[in-house]
């Protein structure tokens, strides 16, 4: 899909810009403890940090992530966002509440 079509990006504050309406797009969302940004095209869930790697690195490749620095699912500047494989992306999580060790 081609995401400049369909939104603008400011890179000073991270967000992600409707083109038709010029309002900020998605709705917070999360998953386990990290809150995220999403949004609904034809009743797919898009996830905005997703959108905006891809605007300007392409498509997303099988058995990566997009992961956030600084651990804010919210902070989608693209100099915080950053591509990892599932497992580099797992050690980077914090502990469980139930760990207990």
């Amino acid at each position: 899909m081609n995401w400049w079509e369909l939104f603008h990006y400011d890179e000073v504050s991270g967000k992600l810009f409707s083109n038709d309406t010029g309002e900020e797009v998605g709705t917070l969302s999360s998953k386990g403890n990290t809150i995220y940004l999403q949004f609904y095209i034809d009743k797919v869930c898009y996830l905005v940090h997703r959108v905006v790697w891809e605007m300007h690195n392409g498509a997303i490749p099988s058995g990566m992530v997009i992961d956030h620095d600084d651990r804010n699912g919210l902070n989608n500047r693209l100099e915080n966002l950053n591509l990892k494989t599932i497992q580099s992306n797992a050690k980077n999580s914090r502990l469980s509440k139930r760990n207990t060790t």
